[in-house]
């Protein structure tokens, strides 16, 4: 194939998935999975579905296990307002760019490793995972990991900027107290990763209200958490002893989950920052036996999951609650010094001509969805 030749194919081949509106949990899903099964087998390689259909494993003819490398990627992309585009969402060329949701994240990265193992022909085997809810809750991965599958020795995805040897992890854990002063507490337009920047309650025929800052949830120490202030303000007005208020005055102005029975590991390795395990309430709701309150944390890259069973246990027995895992994805990490992240600095600099460092997420990454991955855009 002709130089000319193969970069309109290329391009055409962008444009073909970008036509497919692929939101995530949309119908568009499986028309856009079987768009990249019918490019994967013109290239001349195998495609298999998984995990309930919800994951496309590419790979060559009679390859092995397990592969040597695998790249991660995902077709599902967010909502948009076409009012609001200057492009076509659905794909257009201008001034040699391609446009439209999902190009950048992530139906290009698709096409471009279909391609660059279909011209490079590595002498060892490989893969190409091709998720379809990464914008969404991570059940794609989650359903492939209980089939056991045997995982590429080291994975990459390009879904994000740079090098990237590691993130964060990510635990919602809702908690659950009795209500025994009948409180009414709620939290306005909650999100669980953000710092709730509003917070209300009625006590008696009191009306409280109280305003802080919001921020995302992976740096709370940016923001004002309206939550844990209300509660001070309520915990001055109750005498008696009260487990939820008790938790949530340790939790005002206080992010080190090591107040909550989380290690408290060191924020370097190495010379490279990776934060504290964080701790912030960022959603509470009431009903007339019970208070619930949502906390989301983000995990050192050395928690482990005894250690979060461990922590969970500490709260429930210290604070009298029931607990529930919401979310949960674990720390991912690649030391900075490995050999497979010092050939991808060497590539990112041979190919655009800068040096780069490695970088470490604060917030969680679709590579802390599979282990041994990395990120490299």
């Amino acid at each position: 194939m002709e130089k000319e030749e193969l970069k309109n194919r290329i391009v055409e081949d962008i444009l073909k998935l970008v036509s497919i509106e692929s939101i995530t949990g949309s119908k568009g899903i499986k028309s856009c999975q079987q768009a990249v099964i019918e490019i994967a087998n013109r290239l001349g390689f195998v495609s298999s579905m998984h995990a309930k259909d919800q994951v496309i494993i590419i790979e060559p003819i009679n390859a092995s296990s397990p592969a040597k490398l695998g790249i991660v990627v995902h077709l599902d992309t967010v909502p948009y307002d076409a009012s609001e585009w200057k492009h076509n969402p659905l794909g257009e060329i201008d001034n040699n760019r391609i446009y439209g949701r999902g190009v950048v994240d992530d139906k290009a990265a698709i096409i471009i490793a279909m391609y660059a193992f279909y011209l490079a022909k590595p002498h060892f085997d490989w893969q190409i995972i091709v998720g379809s809810c990464e914008e969404g809750v991570w059940t794609d991965m989650q359903d492939y990991l209980l089939e056991k599958p045997s995982l590429p020795e080291f994975l990459v995805t390009i879904d994000g900027d740079g090098v990237q040897n590691g993130c964060r992890g990510y635990l919602d854990l809702e908690l659950k107290f009795k209500n025994v002063h009948k409180l009414s507490i709620c939290v306005p337009n909650a999100a669980n990763n953000t710092v709730p920047g509003i917070a209300k309650a009625i006590v008696g025929n009191k009306k409280i209200s109280v305003k802080g800052k919001a921020v995302h949830s992976s740096v709370p120490e940016n923001g004002i958490n309206a939550l844990t202030r209300l509660c001070y303000c309520l915990g001055t007005q109750v005498n008696e002893p009260n487990e939820f208020l008790e938790l949530m005055e340790i939790l005002n102005s206080n992010y080190n989950a090591s107040c909550i029975g989380f290690k408290d590991h060191p924020q370097e390795i190495g010379k490279q920052f990776v934060g504290i395990t964080s701790v912030c309430p960022t959603n509470c709701w009431t009903d007339e036996d019970n208070i619930f309150v949502n906390l989301n944390l983000r995990l050192n890259p050395e928690v482990d999951k005894d250690e979060v069973n461990a922590a969970i246990k500490y709260i429930s027995q210290h604070f009298a609650c029931e607990t529930e895992i919401v979310e949960l994805t674990l720390p991912s990490y690649i030391p900075a010094d490995s050999e497979q992240i010092q050939k991808m600095l060497f590539a990112y600099e041979h190919v655009l001509e800068k040096p780069t460092e490695p970088t470490f997420a604060m917030g969680v990454g679709y590579n802390a969805s599979l282990p041994n991955c990395a990120i490299f855009g």
